[in-house]
């Protein structure tokens, strides 16, 4: 058995079933030309490409499958590139370009950074390496806010594992902080919908909290390979089984129930229940990592001591008849001998 999910609103993957047009190594996107198949995820098909120009400039591309993504895909990319110039990280990339494939369907560039897609990728990792990787994400968003944005989407396929096991964002779905939009002409990508606070599907613009639910949600399906609500093994789907059961049942009573209330905490319908930010729950995590009880559930008695039950204590062994007479004898016969005494005394005084 899995372990227990928080509930939620139910959810389903996309469908991967469909046959995937897979381009050709050596087709011309644009500029760019075809050098490599790297996966396919819930998204669409990663490819790796180059410059037809510059062959060194390498670049990834993802392919969206859902024709329903493109004005999406091609009218984000001109909206989100003039906050994002200046920034440099390791372990971003932003969109370089974008355009339609000759079939039709949406594609956009990004630099290319050594690794391949989290998903299904993570399914053989330990549950604690997952768990920093879900800190890894917070970190790489709190590096996104001081560049004044919000993840206003977060689709699980734009999600990378680098060599070293860092995770990597392949930046797409980020909006101005503040911004007084709601859902706005743009929609958001099918492969993210599943992951939306419902606020968001209400046509409240993102915020910290909104955020911080699409990382819950991300969490549920690195500990678990499933949406909350969802009976289909996502990262399953993809490749491999996540190996939750095994790592649930090895953790201690305290462990399991302080995940559960994460995962919980951090995908609350209401904005009031949840965590107000991804950097709170990330903090929770390393305190989980390290030991420690965190903050959505309280230190208990249960969950650091077993309940034991009193024991009944053995009845005491009868006491021997003649003890039952031995206060009764010594008050008679200290009753007999003052009576001598007196006795003896007024013989005496005669």
């Amino acid at each position: 058995m899995n372990a227990p999910l928080p509930e939620g609103p139910a959810t389903a993957p996309p469908d991967l079933d469909s046959a995937l047009h897979v381009l050709p190594v050596g087709e011309r996107l644009g500029v760019w030309r075809i050098v490599e198949d790297i996966q396919v995820c819930a998204s669409g098909h990663w490819y790796r490409g180059e410059h037809s120009m510059a062959p060194e400039q390498q670049v990834a591309v993802l392919v969206y499958e859902q024709a329903a993504d493109a004005a999406l895909v091609l009218l984000r990319f001109a909206e989100e590139q003039p906050g994002l110039q200046s920034l440099r990280h390791l372990d971003i990339s932003l969109p370089q370009d974008s355009g339609l494939t000759a079939d039709g369907l949406p594609y956009v560039v990004l630099r290319w950074m050594d690794g391949q897609p989290l998903l299904p990728a993570a399914s053989e990792l330990p549950l604690r390496k997952r768990l920093e990787l879900v800190c890894d994400l917070c970190d790489l968003l709190e590096v996104l806010h001081e560049h004044g944005q919000v993840l206003r989407e977060l689709d699980p396929g734009t999600l990378w594992l680098s060599p070293q096991q860092r995770l990597r964002l392949m930046g797409q779905g980020l909006a101005p902080m503040l911004a007084s939009e709601g859902v706005g002409d743009f929609g958001y990508s099918s492969a993210a919908i599943p992951l939306l606070a419902p606020e968001q599907l209400d046509g409240q613009p993102a915020h910290l909290a909104s955020e911080a639910y699409a990382v819950g949600m991300l969490m549920c399906l690195l500990v678990n390979g499933r949406l909350p609500g969802s009976d289909s093994l996502v990262v399953g789907h993809l490749g491999a089984p996540v190996h939750s059961l095994a790592a649930w049942v090895s953790l201690s009573l305290g462990e399991r129930q302080a995940l559960d209330a994460m995962l919980s905490k951090s995908t609350a319908a209401s904005m009031m229940d949840r965590y107000t930010t991804a950097r709170a729950l990330a903090d929770d995590i390393r305190a989980w990592l390290a030991g420690e009880v965190p903050s959505p559930l309280p230190p208990t008695p249960t969950l650091s001591m077993p309940r034991i039950k009193p024991s009944r204590k053995a009845a005491p062994p009868p006491r021997p008849a003649w003890r039952q007479w031995l206060l009764p004898g010594i008050v008679v016969g200290a009753v007999g001998v003052l009576g001598l005494a007196l006795w003896a005394f007024s013989q005496m005084h005669r």
